[in-house]
C-alpha cells in the first residue's frame, strides 16, 4: 500500500502545478497569486514524501517494486540502499523532480512584488508538470513486480561508494537551482523589466545553485579519483562535460549579474544567459539518460525514453528562445568604459567561460554527428580538450588577477599586482623544476592569483568572489603539479619484498582475506617508508561481488603533506600481486580548492559579515 501511496502523491503533483502555472492569468488578481506560495510546498510535501516513501521500500526490501529489485540486494548496506534510491534512473529523475519543488518554493519567498514572484513560479509549476508526466508515463520508479524476486540484482559496485550517497543530489540541486535563473528570466522577458531590485534578489540564488553543482562535480572527481582506480580525477568523460557545461555557462551568468547590478552592462546577456544555463543543465540530464553515450557514469535505458526526454528538453529550450527572440529588446542604460577597466575584466569573464564551454560542446558532441556528415566514427579525448581548454584557464587567471586592481572606466595598468609577480617567481621555480612549459605557467599564475587574493581578502574581508578567485588558484595550482610531476611504475610484489618511487619505498607486510556484507575480497597490507622512517599504512584491495559477479579494485591512499602515496592492485602471479603505485603531488590542495570553490557560493559572504572599506576598489562578483 504504501507505493501506492507514493504513486498518489505524484498523481497529484502535477495537478497542483498546473493550478500554480495559472495563477497569474487568472482573474482574481492578487488574491489568486497568494496561493502561489502553500501550493508550491504543498508539491514540495507530496513529492517528498514519494521520495521517503522510495527510501523506505529500499530499507525494507521491498522486492516487489521492480526499480528496488534492479538497484538493491538484502545484504547491501543500509547507506548503499540510501544511494540507491537516485541510484538509478527513475529514481535520480524523482529526486530531479523533489530540488524542482524545493527551489519553486523557494521563488515564493523572493523580495519582489507579488506578482513577479508568481509569474516565475508559474514557470517552474509548467516545468513541474512537464517532468511529472515524464517521470509517471515513462520513468515510474513504483512498477510492482509479480511475482517478485527472492533476492534483488544489488547496487552497481562503482556506485557503492560514500561519495556517492552525496554526490548525485548536490550536482541535481545545481542542476535545478538554475531552473530559477530560468524562471525569473522568462519573467523578466514577460514584463520587460530588468532592474537592479530583482538582479539584486536574483544573485543569490544563481550563485546558490553554482554553489550546489560546484559541490557535486568536486565529489564526483573525488570519487573517479579514488573508486575507479586509475588515478586521474577529471578524464574528459561525455558525462562529466554534462556537468562541467552548465557550471561555465553559470559562471558566466554570475559575472553578468554582477555587471549588470554596479554598472547596468550586460542586460540582455543576462537573460540569454540565464536561459542557455537551464538548457545546458536539461542537455546534462539528457546525456545522462538517453544511452548514446559510453559512459561509466551514465544510466542504461532505453532509446525510446531518450528520445521523448529529448524532445521535452527541446520543447523547452524553444519556447524559451522564441520568447526571447519576442521579448528580448529592454530598455536597459548603457554604460561605456575603457579598455583597461573592470568593466572591460568582467567582459572577459563571460567570453572565456563561453568559449570554454563551446569547446567542451563541439568536443562531446562531434563524434555523434561525424557519423552523420562523413563516413566512418571519430572519437574526441583529452588531448583536445586539455590543447584548448587549458590556455582559455589561463587567461582567465590573468584576467582574475588584474580585476580587483582594475577601476570602473578607468584606462591605465595598475602597478600593484606586479609586486605580488615577484613573489611568486620563487616558489614556482622550487615547484616546477624539470617541468614542461604549460603546468610551469599554469603554477606561475596561480600563486600570482593566490597572492592576489590573499590581499583581496585581508583588505575588503571575507567576500565569496574573493574566496572563490583563491579557491580556482588552488585547484588549477594542484592541477598543474599533478599533470606536470606524478610519478608511476608498476610491479609485482610477494609479502615482505618492497620496491621504491622516488624517495619512497613501500613494503607489502601481508596478504588477508576479508569478508564484506556483500563482497569478499584480498587485501594487501602495505607499509610506506621515506629516508627508513615509517610514514604510513595503505591498504588496497580486490574485491568480489558475487551477485553482479563484478572485481573491483579498492585503491590504498596514504595523504601526507607534499601529496598522495596512491597504490591500485591488480591480478595475482602466484604468491606475487601485481601493483601500481604512483605519488601524486599536491592533490590534496585540488581538494581543499574544491571545497573552498563551493563553499564561495553556498554561504552568504560578503556585505553580511563584513563593511567594505574602500568599496570602489573591491571586486563586484
Amino acid at each position: 500500500m504504501l507505493p501506492e501511496l507514493a504513486l498518489m502523491a505524484l498523481l497529484l503533483t502535477p495537478l497542483l502545478a498546473c493550478w500554480q502555472g495559472l495563477l497569474p492569468w487568472l482573474p482574481q488578481g492578487l488574491g489568486a497569486r497568494r496561493l502561489a506560495r502553500p501550493l508550491a510546498w504543498s508539491q514540495v510535501v507530496l513529492v517528498g514524501l514519494a521520495l521517503l516513501l522510495l527510501a523506505h521500500a529500499f530499507q525494507s526490501d521491498d522486492f516487489t517494486l521492480l526499480y528496488v529489485a534492479q538497484h538493491s540486494n538484502s545484504r547491501l548496506p543500509l547507506p548503499f540502499k540510501l544511494a540507491a534510491v537516485w541510484g538509478g534512473h527513475e529514481g535520480s529523475l524523482l529526486f530531479f523532480l523533489f530540488a524542482l519543488c524545493l527551489w519553486n518554493a523557494r521563488l515564493g519567498h523572493l523580495a519582489q512584488p507579488l506578482a513577479t514572484r508568481a509569474r516565475a513560479q508559474s514557470v517552474m509549476g509548467w516545468l513541474i508538470v512537464l517532468l511529472s508526466v515524464y517521470l509517471l508515463t515513462e520513468s515510474n520508479p513504483f512498477v510492482r513486480l509479480f511475482p517478485p524476486p527472492f533476492e534483488g540484482r544489488d547496487l552497481n559496485p562503482m556506485l557503492q561508494d560514500v561519495a556517492l550517497i552525496l554526490h548525485p543530489p548536490l550536482l541535481y540541486l545545481g542542476y535545478v537551482g538554475f531552473a530559477a535563473s530560468f524562471a525569473l528570466g522568462i519573467t523578466a522577458l514577460w514584463e520587460r523589466r530588468l532592474d537592479g531590485a530583482l538582479v539584486r534578489a536574483w544573485r543569490p540564488l544563481a550563485r546558490a545553485a553554482w554553489g550546489w553543482l560546484t559541490a557535486g562535480i568536486v565529489l564526483g572527481a573525488w570519487w573517479a579519483y579514488h573508486e575507479l582506480g586509475w588515478g586521474g580525477w577529471w578524464f574528459w568523460d561525455p558525462v562529466e562535460n554534462a556537468s562541467l557545461l552548465p557550471w561555465l555557462f553559470g559562471t558566466a551568468l554570475l559575472h553578468a549579474l554582477a555587471a549588470f547590478e554596479r554598472r547596468g552592462l550586460f542586460g540582455q546577456g543576462v537573460l540569454l544567459l540565464a536561459l542557455l544555463t537551464f538548457v545546458m543543465s536539461l542537455l546534462g540530464t539528457f546525456m545522462v539518460r538517453a544511452g548514446v553515450m559510453s559512459s561509466v557514469h551514465a544510466f542504461a535505458i532505453d532509446t525510446n525514453r531518450g528520445e521523448r526526454l529529448l524532445l521535452l528538453l527541446g520543447a523547452v529550450a524553444l519556447c524559451a528562445l522564441l520568447l526571447y527572440g519576442w521579448r528580448g529588446q529592454l530598455d536597459v542604460r548603457r554604460a561605456h568604459f575603457r579598455l583597461l577597466s573592470r568593466e572591460s575584466a568582467l567582459a572577459c569573464a563571460l567570453a572565456l567561460p563561453l568559449l570554454g564551454a563551446a569547446v567542451v560542446l563541439i568536443g562531446t558532441f562531434y563524434p555523434l554527428i561525424h557519423p552523420l556528415i562523413a563516413h566512418g566514427a571519430i572519437s574526441v579525448g583529452p588531448p583536445y580538450f586539455n590543447a584548448l581548454f587549458v590556455p582559455l584557464v589561463l587567461l582567465a587567471l590573468l584576467g582574475l588577477i588584474l580585476l580587483p586592481w582594475l577601476g570602473w572606466q578607468q584606462s591605465r595598468l595598475p602597478r600593484a599586482p606586479w609586486l605580488w609577480l615577484l613573489l611568486a617567481l620563487p616558489p614556482t621555480l622550487w615547484l616546477n623544476q624539470g617541468s614542461a612549459l604549460l603546468p610551469g605557467m599554469a603554477t606561475l599564475l596561480a600563486l600570482w592569483l593566490s597572492l592576489t587574493c590573499l590581499h583581496a581578502l585581508w583588505r575588503d574581508g571575507l567576500r565569496s568572489a574573493h574566496l572563490a578567485h583563491l579557491a580556482l588558484a588552488l585547484v588549477v595550482l594542484a592541477a598543474s603539479q599533478l599533470a606536470g610531476h606524478t610519478r608511476e611504475r608498476g610491479l609485482l610484489l610477494a609479502p615482505g619484498q618492497s620496491a621504491t618511487l622516488g624517495q619512497y619505498r613501500v613494503r607489502l607486510d601481508a596478504i588477508t582475506p576479508e569478508l564484506g556484507p556483500n563482497y569478499s575480497a584480498e587485501r594487501y597490507h602495505l607499509t610506506a617508508f621515506k629516508e627508513g622512517k615509517t610514514l604510513g599504512r595503505l591498504f588496497p584491495e580486490r574485491r568480489h561481488y558475487s551477485v553482479r559477479t563484478m572485481q573491483m579494485n579498492e585503491v590504498g591512499l596514504l595523504r601526507l603533506p607534499s601529496g598522495d602515496l596512491y597504490a591500485v592492485p591488480g591480478d595475482k602471479q602466484g604468491n606475487r600481486i601485481a601493483l601500481r603505485l604512483a605519488y601524486k603531488p599536491g592533490a590534496s590542495w585540488l581538494w581543499l580548492g574544491g571545497v573552498l570553490l563551493a563553499l564561495a557560493g553556498l554561504l552568504p559572504l560578503g556585505r553580511h559579515f563584513h563593511r567594505k572599506r574602500n568599496q570602489e576598489a573591491s571586486c563586484p562578483v
